[in-house]
């Protein structure tokens, strides 16, 4: 124990130091997304939440006690907003001003870990019949707001 409170400080830098091992592997799965494929960053996504999701809302909950945890969570917040960004950018360009920050705040949301806790945990929802949920929420917002052109084929890689 005296060694690891050397090396780390105190027990929060410690706390700090696994967060930051866990928010590293969590980025680095989450990059191996697929650009403009919906069905690929849903399965990404469902990757993601079955592996982590039980510490990910661990730590939500833990939101407001403790300013490094504070910090993590801001930063991952952003990251979301970045891979949102990312994986629908075709989808986003497409946008006009306007619209843009709605529709990419309705992808975030349902692309949000509290999402796969709704259809998981509380729907009762198989891993196939969540995925196959998120999926027909993102296609209805890109098609609500005309952002599929014809050729577009979502479930694809361009």
């Amino acid at each position: 124990v005296q060694t690891i409170l050397r090396h780390f400080g105190n027990m929060q830098g410690l706390w700090v130091a696994v967060g930051r091992m866990i928010n590293d592997n969590a980025i680095q799965q989450r990059e191996e997304a697929p650009v403009g494929n919906i069905q690929g960053a849903v399965k990404n996504l469902m990757d993601h939440y079955e592996t982590n999701s039980v510490t990910g809302l661990r730590t939500l909950a833990l939101e407001g006690r403790y300013p490094e945890l504070d910090m993590m969570l801001h930063e991952g917040r952003k990251y979301h907003q970045a891979w949102v960004e990312r994986v629908f950018l075709q989808y986003l360009k497409r946008c006009n001003a306007n619209d843009r920050q709605r529709v990419k705040a309705q992808l975030a949301a349902i692309c949000d870990m509290y999402m796969w806790k709704l259809l998981r945990v509380d729907g009762g929802l198989s891993r196939e019949a969540a995925e196959s949920a998120l999926k027909d929420m993102l296609s209805a917002v890109l098609k609500q707001n005309q952002l599929f052109l014809e050729g577009d084929q979502p479930d694809e890689p361009e």
